[in-house]
């Protein structure tokens, strides 16, 4: 986004169990791998087609 590679993760599958469905950041340095916050206003990650989505469209998603 905005010019910036950015490295995310999430588990697509879990089964029997309850388990976060956000896209973390996370990055990796010489002491390991380090977990950062959820993205955000975004759609399309998974999908290789990053683009930013306006605040207001979060309003009508549920958690399922």
């Amino acid at each position: 986004m905005n010019g910036a590679m950015r490295r995310g993760l999430t588990v697509l599958k879990m089964r029997g169990s309850i388990h976060d469905k956000n896209i973390l950041e996370f990055s990796i340095d010489g002491r390991g791998m380090h977990l950062g916050k959820p993205f955000r206003d975004v759609s399309g990650i998974l999908a290789g087609n990053p683009r930013e989505t306006p605040h207001d469209l979060h309003a009508y998603e549920t958690d399922e």
